[in-house]
């Protein structure tokens, strides 16, 4: 699984952005809110995820996965998520070969 850094990261490079504040501006959040989802001080919802995700060249589905997992970091539905990302990863590798 990404971490929200690497999502952050890749928005950067694939959309050719030079910092996260200008991240911030494509995404249309203040830069303060950047800073705490790149400090892992915050998480973004599900809409400002799947911006995130597409302005990065990522798939939204993983990504709203990936976000959901790190909610539930601590809970139940944690090995849930990390089944169905894995379960995922088979099906899509299956496709891929």
């Amino acid at each position: 699984m990404k971490t929200i850094q690497s999502y952050i990261d890749d928005a950067r490079r694939h959309s050719n952005l030079s910092s996260n504040n200008a991240v911030s501006r494509a995404l249309d959040i203040t830069s303060i809110n950047m800073t705490r989802y790149h400090r892992g001080h915050g998480l973004p919802g599900d809409q400002i995820m799947i911006k995130l995700a597409e302005l990065g060249g990522n798939d939204p589905y993983k990504a709203l996965l990936d976000l959901n997992y790190w909610r539930s970091k601590g809970t139940s539905a944690e090995t849930y998520y990390v089944s169905m990302h894995d379960n995922i990863d088979k099906v899509m590798g299956g496709l891929n070969a």
